[in-house]
């Protein structure tokens, strides 16, 4: 949930995530009061905020894959309809760098159970929650009109609680940009690590990559 870019400009500048020891995530309903850190762990947040709590900086955000307002998004998205050079690049992005921001339009998700999730009406467009790409693979249909090839989809670890979807997880199609998947991709590089494989520029060190730095230079794009 919430919004990626926020949350990440957020961790650069404070100086850094808390580790999960000091600070648990807590979730709240809708309605209720959010917590403060003082209730969560008896801390206030200048306190939390000393280095010796400070389990990681953050030097810089970035994109994971070009976001889709810019030109060279349609240049290597592949075909129009299945987005699969994106989807391509996530996936080695992940092997390479770990887990990573997506933001996708979430509404089939909140009916979601389990299994793959393959949504005949998603607008890729209308981007409205973030969730975090943790894996992917395939998974066989028990449909009996199926030919029998297994759908490949994208596990995404959301923060709507254990009690919903597959214990808290998600499995979403991959391959066709279902729900705006590939569209608009995020990750912090970590302060100690000056590059990041995922990152559809040169090696800017620790610049900032965001719509100020990014080009759309032919030797600009991705480094792998």
């Amino acid at each position: 949930g919430g919004d990626a870019f926020l949350a990440m400009d957020y961790v650069v500048k404070s100086g850094g995530l808390l580790t999960w020891e000091t600070l648990p995530y807590k979730t709240v309903d809708e309605d209720a009061t959010q917590p403060s850190p003082t209730d969560v762990c008896g801390m206030t947040a200048a306190e939390l905020l000393q280095p010796w709590h400070i389990g990681a900086k953050a030097a810089h955000w970035q994109y994971v894959t070009w976001p889709f307002w810019r030109e060279s998004y349609e240049d290597d998205k592949g075909d129009s309809t299945t987005h699969m050079m994106q989807e391509d690049r996530m996936a080695l992005a992940l092997i390479e760098n770990g887990p990573f921001v997506a933001t996708i339009n979430a509404k089939p998700a909140a009916f979601y159970s389990s299994g793959v999730d393959d949504p005949e009406e998603c607008d890729p467009d209308d981007l409205n929650h973030s969730v975090l790409i943790v894996g992917f693979g395939e998974e066989a249909s028990d449909d009996d009109d199926d030919d029998g090839t297994p759908t490949q989809y994208w596990l995404i670890k959301n923060s709507w609680g254990a009690d919903w979807g597959d214990d808290g997880y998600y499995k979403l199609v991959k391959g066709r940009d279902a729900c705006g998947i590939a569209r608009l991709t995020q990750t912090l590089v970590v302060a100690q690590d000056d590059r990041a494989i995922s990152s559809p520029t040169k090696d800017l060190g620790n610049v900032k990559v965001d719509d100020t730095t990014l080009t759309d230079d032919d030797d600009m794009k991705y480094p792998w």
